[in-house]
């Protein structure tokens, strides 16, 4: 059996692989459709069989190179990132989709100490005005860019 080289690639690998079968078997309770005429599970089943396939890769390609291991793991910025998703979650129907997204991106960059301040506040606002003009505008999604927080 081959030794274990690189333990982030193996268990980047498993989560890839993981959150691939959490979309693979979830995206068919919303309708697959046809490549043609596209339901909302297709893009979800299609992006589980990717996932799926780049944690095959990153799995095995774990058993080859350099020993890498990992020390300790990062609870701290797993939690802001975490915090940040759940924030977002909570907020966007009353604050509506610019200030969540802020919020989001505030709390989340607190997690990595090469941001400063203003970089923080450039990436968040970067991050809700494109999300907005791709998620909300281009694609119709039916989120109140402003809620009702603000009448």
């Amino acid at each position: 059996m081959p030794k274990l080289a690189n333990h982030k690639d193996f268990w980047s690998g498993i989560l890839f692989i993981g959150f691939g079968l959490g979309f693979l078997l979830l995206s068919p309770r919303y309708g697959i459709g046809t490549p043609s005429k596209m339901g909302p599970g297709f893009f979800p089943m299609l992006l589980g069989g990717l996932l799926i396939l780049i944690g095959i890769v990153t799995t095995v390609r774990s058993f080859r190179g350099p020993v890498i291991r990992i020390d300790r793991m990062a609870l701290g910025p797993l939690f802001l990132v975490a915090i940040s998703v759940v924030l977002f979650g909570l907020t966007v129907e009353w604050a509506g989709a610019a200030i969540a997204m802020i919020l989001l991106g505030l709390i989340a960059s607190l997690a990595s100490p090469a941001f400063t301040l203003k970089s923080r506040v450039a990436v968040s606002a970067i991050l809700a005005a494109f999300s907005i003009v791709v998620f909300i505008w281009g694609l119709g999604m039916p989120v109140p860019v402003m809620g009702s927080l603000f009448g």
